[in-house]
């Protein structure tokens, strides 16, 4: 079932290149190899958007929805 999800929800192209694979886990390790690619830049941008981010007058509501 988990399998034919994951098939569903990718694109064709990518679905193709991985209907090879016989386990849900299987496929799911190979597109996080594929695509887990670091982007050094945009991680070092998150960080400094974090450590800047602040409450100052947002309910805790707001700062926790901001701040996902």
């Amino acid at each position: 079932m988990v399998l034919a999800w994951i098939h569903r929800s990718i694109s064709e192209s990518i679905a193709r290149s991985v209907l090879w694979i016989d386990t849900a886990a299987g496929v799911w390790k190979n597109l996080r190899v594929r695509f887990s690619q670091s982007d050094i830049f945009r991680i070092s941008d998150l960080q400094e958007d974090l450590y800047r981010f602040r409450q100052g007058t947002l309910d805790v509501s707001d700062y926790f929805t901001q701040l996902k």
